[in-house]
């Protein structure tokens, strides 16, 4: 029975139609496998470089994001130096190092903004976050604002206290992402603004205001970094290293890029 026009027309689109269906199927790589993982820079009594080495380990990373605003580079000696308080490094560069040495293979990438001395930023940030709550600890505040800024310094310290004191997979669960998201916002918000109203020091004020602003602008321009690795990089198993306070930030806002994460507690969740 021969085919009219019509319908060798029709069957040949089909067979097109199949053919490019395969060759995309063929051609697209797999979804990227997108990790994060908050961490406290120096560990604690429950986790250390070790374990986080022992995460690599298990994942298997193709690339590893750091919380660093230069390229990688391995340093001689590291773990001896650390053991010896020589040199007090973080528990990301000692698992990574350890890692990189027995993966040639892992890239291994920057994504954070430039910050030329990053310890001089971190002690400046602390004297000034120190001398502002000192100040707002004295000042006479109205009761209702006494009762809000007792409630956040309780719920703060409490909450401090128990990462100081957990796993590294305890500290990654979902809840844990929305209260450190909670803290953040009634600091920037609700205790500037007392800050503003009842301290009469505008230059500690002013600081403690623009270490909030450059905390937000600096969690930008990370998902911005991680954003171009992640399209440059399909089908890949990427995991990222932050600290702690920058894992919901990044997460949520990765997530309106449309960059599917998967959840890293159920990695961690296994034993340690």
């Amino acid at each position: 029975m021969r085919l009219s026009v019509t319908c060798k027309y029709f069957v040949l689109i089909a067979i097109h139609f199949c053919t490019a269906i395969n060759l995309l199927a063929q051609h697209s790589p797999a979804p990227s496998e997108i990790f994060i993982i908050g961490t406290i820079h120096t560990g604690n009594k429950k986790f250390n470089h070790n374990t986080l080495y022992n995460i690599l380990n298990r994942l298997k990373p193709d690339i590893i994001l750091r919380e660093q605003d230069k390229p990688y580079k391995s340093v001689f000696g590291l773990r001896a130096a650390n053991f010896l308080k020589i040199r007090k490094s973080s528990i990301e560069q000692l698992s990574v190092q350890q890692y990189a040495k027995r993966n040639k293979n892992a890239v291994i990438l920057p994504y954070d903004t430039l910050i030329p001395n990053r310890r001089g930023y971190v002690k400046k940030w602390i004297a000034i976050n120190n001398r502002f709550y000192r100040q707002l600890d004295a000042a006479s505040l109205s009761t209702q604002d006494s009762i809000v800024y007792a409630s956040f310094k309780k719920t703060n310290k409490e909450y401090y206290s128990w990462v100081l004191g957990s796993t590294l997979s305890a500290i990654n669960h979902p809840d844990v992402m929305e209260r450190t998201r909670q803290l953040y916002e009634i600091e920037k918000g609700q205790v500037l603004n007392m800050g503003k109203l009842y301290l009469t020091d505008t230059a500690i004020v002013n600081g403690f205001e623009n270490t909030t602003i450059f905390w937000d602008k600096r969690n930008a321009y990370m998902v911005e970094q991680l954003v171009k690795i992640i399209n440059e990089n399909p089908g890949k198993k990427i995991l990222i290293l932050c600290g702690l306070n920058h894992k919901y930030y990044l997460t949520e806002r990765l997530g309106k890029q449309n960059v599917l994460i998967t959840n890293s507690y159920t990695l961690l969740g296994k034993p340690e």
